[in-house]
This record gives structure tokens, C-alpha cells and sequence, in this order.
């Protein structure tokens, strides 16, 4: 027993593909498709945004003016917009970790949200993929600026196609 090590005690840097990297993001029950994901798994990571507020909206048409003096294009979402983001990616790990009283105290209570009465610290579950590092400054953004969902896929994987994205305009259809 000496000579054999378990996978997961010789650390995740030996389970990332060549040319790959380890990605982590939050997940939950329904985000992580009812807690069926598991490691190995394969997954397709879709995207949600929204248009930015008011605020933000006269900001951002400011920036794409001094954008366009620039010569450079500015993308502002109009609409609400659902697509499918990175197709085919690898679930390496799946994790839980326990806040801990302070972190929550040192968060200003965000993390846990609970009351003096609840002193359970809640956990927060991540699942980490790999991704190209391209597709990881997508999924970074993504996880920043809008809303991430998984679907979980067959292990084989599925084709790539060309989705249109779904608006209020095209769900329908």
C-alpha cells in the first residue's frame, strides 16, 4: 500500500490537460444541475447578461464615443441575451469549503447571512474545469459581469453548433 497513491492526494496539477488550465467558479444545486455533476463529467457552460443600467448605460455610451474616436469597437448588450458559452469542458474537481465564523464576521456577515442564532457557517461549493486560457478569461468575465449555468452532457461530448443566443425577441421561435 506503500506504493500506490490515490489521484486526488498527489494534487489537481496532474489532472489539467497539456495546454489547459484549472478554473474554479461558485456553483449551487440547481446552477451544478441538481448536485449530478461529478469529476470526469463533461459539461457545456452557458452565459447570461443584461443590459446595463441606466447609470451604467450613459456611462458605457460615453465610453463608446471615446472608443470610437479611438477606432476601437465597443460592445454594449441591448437586451438580455442567453448562450451557450464554452462547449465540451471537463469537470476536474468539485470542492466544498466551510466559511469560517471570522471570514464571515470580516465579509460583514455577507457571506453567511445568518443571525447570531444560526451559527452553522455555510459552505461554499465551487466546481473546478478545464478550460483553454482563452476560454478562462471568458468564464472569469462571465462569472463577473453576468450569470453562469452548467448542463451536464454525455461523456463523449456533443458537436459544436452555432446557436443564435435567446432573447425575449427569439425565444419562441
Amino acid at each position: 500500500t506503500t506504493n500506490f497513491t490515490k489521484p486526488e492526494d498527489i494534487g489537481l496539477a496532474f489532472m489539467i490537460p497539456d495546454d489547459m488550465v484549472a478554473i474554479s467558479i461558485p456553483i449551487n444545486e440547481v446552477i451544478g444541475v441538481s448536485n449530478l455533476v461529478e469529476v470526469g463529467d463533461m459539461v457545456n457552460v452557458i452565459a447570461t447578461f443584461e443590459p446595463p443600467q441606466q447609470e451604467d448605460a450613459e456611462a458605457a455610451a460615453e465610453a463608446e464615443e471615446a472608443t470610437a474616436e479611438a477606432e476601437e469597437a465597443l460592445i454594449i448588450v441591448q437586451e438580455e441575451i442567453t448562450r451557450t458559452l464554452l462547449w465540451n469542458v471537463e469537470v476536474l474537481y468539485i470542492g466544498t469549503r466551510t466559511v469560517t465564523a471570522q471570514e464571515s464576521d470580516q465579509a460583514g456577515g455577507i457571506l453567511g447571512g445568518g443571525t447570531e442564532r444560526d451559527t452553522k457557517a455555510p459552505d461554499i461549493k465551487t466546481v473546478t474545469l478545464a478550460v483553454t486560457p482563452e476560454d478562462s478569461e471568458k468564464l472569469v468575465f462571465t462569472e463577473e459581469m453576468g450569470r453562469v449555468w452548467l448542463a451536464l452532457i454525455p461523456t463523449s461530448g456533443i458537436e459544436k453548433e452555432d446557436t443564435p443566443g435567446r432573447t425575449f425577441d427569439n425565444i419562441f421561435e
